[in-house]
């Protein structure tokens, strides 16, 4: 018997669908590696924040961020050798991570490494633009929602300090409009992903759906 291929599967859905926790658990059903793409991007956020460095301005940015050596071991992001993770989902970085992810340079320098990290097969990637800029030939392609109060009560949830609701409810409304019209690697479903509304599912029951499907993929080949 031959060896099983190993497919790439993107996962896309706006903030607060769950993607990353879903992404990383099919990763794991499957004995799969987990790239959560939305982290790179946070920990791009967070090392501007921490420099100091003004948002308003796209060539600051670009400046400081060449200056950047990022690594990903074990779902960890490094950044020049410290350990970013923990930082990723504050307020701060909430605020400032649409801005960052849709600049253009800063879109190229980081697909073009997730394109080379994912090239292999066996990865389960999550974002924005996975199926339509990053892997526009992975073999399977979801596109994760769930109605806007769900997506601000999981992220009111996940933000490990206090954060106020209100604020939660406006800025990823604020977020879904920017990352829906921005001009790099827009929010919207590749032409052949598949849409899966997780509002009143349990997060098993999307893994097992998407794990489903991915051993639909695998068999094919």
């Amino acid at each position: 018997m031959g060896k099983e291929k190993k497919i790439i599967i993107a996962i896309d859905g706006p903030a607060g669908a769950g993607k990353s926790t879903v992404a990383d658990k099919v990763a794991k059903k499957l004995g799969y590696s987990h790239l959560d793409t939305g982290s790179m991007y946070r920990g791009a956020t967070f090392f501007l924040i921490k420099n100091k460095v003004p948002m308003e301005k796209e060539e600051d940015v670009l400046t400081e961020l060449r200056k950047m050596k990022m690594e990903m071991r074990e779902n960890k992001i490094f950044i020049n050798g410290e350990n970013f993770t923990p930082f990723l989902r504050t307020e701060e970085v909430e605020k400032h991570v649409s801005w960052v992810s849709s600049l253009f340079g800063v879109r190229k320098i980081l697909v073009q490494k997730q394109k080379d990290i994912a090239r292999e097969g066996g990865f389960v990637l999550d974002g924005r633009d996975i199926g339509t800029q990053v892997c526009p030939n992975a073999e399977l392609k979801i596109f994760l929602s769930a109605s806007p109060e769900i997506r601000v009560k999981r992220r009111f949830f996940q933000l490990k300090e206090e954060v106020d609701l209100d604020f939660i409810r406006k800025d990823l409304k604020r977020r879904d409009e920017y990352d829906k019209n921005r001009k790099a690697g827009p929010l919207k479903p590749a032409d052949d992903a598949i849409f899966l509304d997780s509002s009143h599912l349990t997060q098993k029951e999307v893994v097992e759906k998407i794990v489903r499907k991915a051993r639909e993929v695998i068999g094919d080949y």
